[in-house]
């Protein structure tokens, strides 16, 4: 079950910058961590609260250049302390969640020109992801911040025809993109390239 709260503000400019604030305090229960005693399997938690503050701004710096920045700070926890009886493990209240970042943001810049006489987008995204808490049971294993880099491209064909090519981690930068415990982590993607073609009838 999921509960939710949230306030949003927005602000608009004179043609050239849009910005959204926005307050959230969401509550969620029997939710899934690692499992203390069976390695690699999970087990309910009980309830946990996210609660922070997300922004959002678009600005136009020129006619065909545009930025867009995301940034969130996030405080989640368990609510209450939980015992499991089959595997008779304390959860204090308060725990961080495993693999939710305090702190993330993304940054976009996109450029709109003609290529071969075809409407196109370039851009280039930056995004950031914070540390984690990677294993329930010990708050000391914790997954390293991380800024990824990719490209994209976007090509009107025709009116119905569009092309789409993304190059994720340019940089080809190693890093992880989750866990559930010391002993089962997840790698993230090396750099990696899609191609799509969409044709709208």
């Amino acid at each position: 079950m999921v509960s939710l709260f949230r306030i949003k503000l927005s602000c608009l400019s004179a043609g050239s910058s849009q910005g959204t604030l926005t307050f959230f305090d969401a509550k969620k229960s029997n939710i899934l961590t690692s499992d203390p005693v069976n390695v690699g399997f999970q087990a309910t938690l009980g309830r946990a609260q996210s609660r922070g503050i997300e922004f959002e701004l678009h600005r136009h710096l020129t006619d065909y250049l545009y930025f867009d920045l995301s940034y969130a700070v996030m405080d989640t926890k368990t609510v209450g302390e939980v015992i499991n009886a089959e595997w008779g493990s304390l959860v204090p209240s308060g725990s961080r969640l495993v693999n939710v970042p305090r702190h993330q943001a993304t940054a976009i810049f996109t450029t709109e020109t003609m290529l071969a006489r075809k409407a196109s987008k370039f851009g280039v995204k930056a995004r950031y992801i914070g540390s984690r808490l990677g294993d329930s049971v010990d708050p000391s294993y914790q997954l390293p911040a991380v800024t990824l880099f990719s490209v994209f491209m976007h090509i009107d064909l025709s009116d119905k025809l569009q092309a789409q090519l993304n190059i994720d981690n340019i940089f080809d930068k190693y890093y992880v993109h989750n866990s559930y415990n010391r002993l089962w982590t997840v790698p993230g993607e090396p750099v990696s390239a899609r191609a799509a073609i969409r044709y709208q009838f």
